[in-house]
């Protein structure tokens, strides 16, 4: 399965793999997942979205910072594929290694679909990271936890010097309807950027 040239074998000997199902063949998904070509490490990934449950998790989030970057969206639809069976547990897995090991975006993207009133913190310390792209994903996510977040962070936020940061808080501030996120979002319109306005 290592060798390039045999990609095709790789993927099919997954597919194969797949059709059996069940706890017997998980842990090899997870050992191809780590341990193969790309084509074939994509293959496990995707078939893990379907066999794994919350053990999986914790095994293929090493992945995120050391797989190669083209398998990142198979990795988010997996990881997420999981989390739904099993969401609080899979929420405290993701925000723990989060808060140990640093922010990363597909990290948080993926909580903020599984997020929960626990995980607050985890974005409110997102949207001040010093990468732009960090903060990025943390404000689109925000929307997620809803009137949960807490609405001032928020606003703080629409100082970011990032426009497509501002533009993402904007449409998380539109569940509060509050007098001050009414207020924000029309000062919004008046944005010197126009990324914030269109938004």
């Amino acid at each position: 399965i290592d060798n390039n040239e045999n990609n095709n074998a790789g993927v099919l000997f997954v597919e194969v793999l797949n059709q059996i199902g069940g706890e017997e063949v998980i842990e090899s998904l997870v050992k191809i997942a780590y341990h193969s070509n790309f084509s074939t490490a994509e293959a496990a990934i995707n078939s893990l979205a379907t066999h794994g449950g919350f053990s999986e998790i914790s095994k293929i989030l090493p992945l995120v910072r050391e797989g190669d970057s083209g398998l990142m969206t198979s990795l988010k639809h997996a990881i997420r594929a999981m989390s739904k069976k099993f969401p609080e547990r899979a929420a405290e897995e993701i925000g723990a290694l989060i808060k140990a090991d640093g922010y990363n975006g597909v990290l948080l993207d993926v909580l903020g679909s599984v997020a929960s009133d626990k995980d607050v913190q985890v974005f409110v310390d997102a949207l001040q990271f010093d990468d732009e792209q960090i903060r990025f994903v943390a404000a689109q996510k925000v929307r997620v936890l809803g009137a949960e977040f807490p609405e001032a962070k928020l606003l703080e936020a629409m100082n970011d010097d990032s426009p497509r940061v501002r533009a993402a808080i904007v449409t998380a501030l539109a569940v509060y309807n509050t007098k001050s996120s009414r207020d924000c979002i029309k000062q919004a319109v008046r944005d010197s950027d126009e990324w914030v306005v269109a938004d």
